[in-house]
């Protein structure tokens, strides 16, 4: 034990020049609330509760176009914090979910249209204690009706399942991009706020902030390192509309890639997604038919960028045919590209709106 008036040398935490965490004693805290209170109303926004289909029967009725249609009273403490080596999370969040459908008495969804019915389903708190569990979710509807109790039913089952199932997914999401639960070395900060693939594997990755969304002049044509390439098809059985404006709305890409993002969607508009991991600038932007992007990832040398194209066409019966071409890619960098567009869009559009989508050869 120290005498009186002295300090062990194990347990003080000096005053430094270079802001170095000592033995990473310091107090540390990122806050996420707003993130999260952003990632939250994303995820809701219009998301099928019904995946795919078209309609489900539930007590005698058919329900059709179940889904979200906004999360409201959104309140959000959200704190991710180091403090003697350890990196923690802590938060609070409670919420609204409102839904609606259109049901029909009988086993077919007629021409002549059905009953609109609209409730909610309310969160009064998911904390980090809970959100891996079947936390409370309370389903109402606003009619009280044959109809509404059909759609209530199946809300209370497989919609309520749906939602803990994205909330869970969106905090394990931020405990693995923070390391919570991890030990930090000496001298260590808080992580940088990861970025899946496309951030994580960079040798140099860009501080999550995000940059201007204002139009910049003409750019001279950028370099690009190889010709190597590659082209996907793909049927996505949802509304053109919006699988074009999954790529463009800074509030639904800020939530699918749960990560900073800044998007200009006009001829040489800048972009930025998760936190300047990748960034770039539209070449050519037609409204609800084509994307032209100059595309880079941050560990690139300054100068090389990748051409990637995306050509939206409207198909029968709500689908919608994404055709997807990108060439320039640097030597040796083909194969995480790929993954990262998988990981970082294609899935997440798809688990976070309940789109789906099959390859077309």
């Amino acid at each position: 034990m120290a005498k009186v008036g002295e300090g062990d040398p194990r347990w003080i935490v000096q005053n430094r020049d270079d802001g170095k965490n000592v033995n990473s004693w310091h107090w540390e805290e990122r806050d996420l609330s707003k993130a999260t209170k952003d990632a939250i109303t994303t995820m809701f926004e219009n998301a099928s509760l019904i995946g795919d289909k078209e309609s489900i029967q539930a007590k005698g009725f058919t329900v059709k176009g179940l889904k979200t249609t906004e999360a409201t009273d959104i309140s959000t403490d959200v704190t991710v914090a180091q403090r003697k080596g350890k990196i923690m999370c802590y938060f609070e969040t409670k919420f609204t979910v409102k839904w609606s459908a259109e049901v029909f008495a009988g086993d077919v969804a007629t021409e002549e249209g059905g009953i609109k019915v609209e409730g909610k389903m309310t969160v009064p708190e998911v904390e980090h204690d809970n959100f891996r569990d079947n936390f409370d979710v309370n389903v109402s509807t606003v009619d009280r009706n044959p109809s509404a109790s059909a759609a209530e039913s199946y809300v209370q089952t497989e919609g309520r399942a749906y939602l803990r199932r994205v909330i869970r997914e969106y905090f394990e999401k931020i405990y693995a991009d923070h390391n919570v639960g991890a030990k930090t070395g000496s001298g260590s900060t808080l992580p940088s706020m990861a970025v899946s693939t496309a951030a994580a594997t960079a040798s140099t990755p860009a501080a999550p902030t995000a940059s201007s969304a204002a139009p910049v002049a003409k750019k001279p044509a950028p370099t690009t390192a190889s010709n190597n390439k590659f082209e996907w098809k793909m049927n996505w059985r949802c509304p053109l509309v919006d699988l074009f404006a999954a790529f463009i709305d800074e509030r639904r890409a800020t939530g699918y890639t749960r990560g900073p993002c800044s998007i200009n969607p006009e001829t040489d508009g800048k972009f930025t997604y998760l936190g300047g991991a990748i960034s770039g600038y539209f070449t050519k932007v037609e409204a609800e038919k084509l994307l032209c992007m100059q595309w880079r990832l941050s560990s690139w040398a300054p100068d090389v960028h990748a051409s990637v194209v995306i050509e939206f066409i409207k198909e029968e019966g709500n689908m919608t045919r994404f055709n997807f071409a990108m060439a320039g890619i640097p030597d040796g960098e083909l194969d995480r590209v790929k993954q990262g567009w998988m990981v970082n869009f294609i899935d997440p559009i798809k688990g976070m709106f309940g789109y789906s989508y099959e390859w077309v050869n």
